[in-house]
């Protein structure tokens, strides 16, 4: 009978628990009360993610490794969110005028890359970076077909963003 060998992985521990720590930071500003009772569950949650985090980790469920390049788009982002919420209160205003806003379901060509992580990373922070600017919704992107399906409130371009992670046009 084979015997399955398990070792203690000091390094993912350690990641475990850094997150356990980050997390428990989040929980407690959250709450923004320094009780006991908030502090226990805060512990208990952060812990239970943590945990749940390492099992998916462990299991290689969803792997995920983007370049720290494309990780520092993430400081774009408020910029896109202040000029999608200028771009949806000018639709407002035009609706509320009596004149249709220019709306745009549009493929765009985006280079999807394969099943690797990277690429993986790539497109999953493609969709969130694009959808979270109240004017664009981005809703997936076609691996075959290399398309990222995208609804827009008066287009003005794919977004640079967009175009920083895979975008081609």
């Amino acid at each position: 009978m084979a015997r399955h060998s398990t070792s203690f992985d000091v390094r993912a521990a350690l990641v475990s628990s850094a997150e356990s720590v980050f997390l428990l930071g989040l929980w407690m500003i959250f709450v923004s009360m320094a009780k006991l009772d908030e502090l226990l569950v805060g512990i208990a949650a952060a812990l239970i993610a943590a945990f749940a985090d390492g099992v998916v980790k462990a299991k290689k469920f969803a792997t995920f490794y983007p370049h720290l390049k494309t990780m520092l788009l993430v400081f774009w982002e408020l910029w896109y969110v202040l000029k999608g919420t200028v771009i949806v209160f000018g639709a407002l205003i035009k609706r509320l005028l009596g004149k249709r806003p220019k709306i745009e379901l549009r493929a765009v060509p985006f280079h999807a890359g394969g099943q690797d992580s990277e690429s993986a990373a790539r497109r999953a922070l493609a969709i969130i970076l694009t959808t979270i600017s109240p004017d664009t919704v981005t809703i997936g992107i076609d691996r075959e077909k290399n398309v990222m399906l995208a609804h827009y409130i008066s287009p003005s371009g794919t977004p640079l963003i967009a175009k920083r992670l895979g975008a081609t046009e």
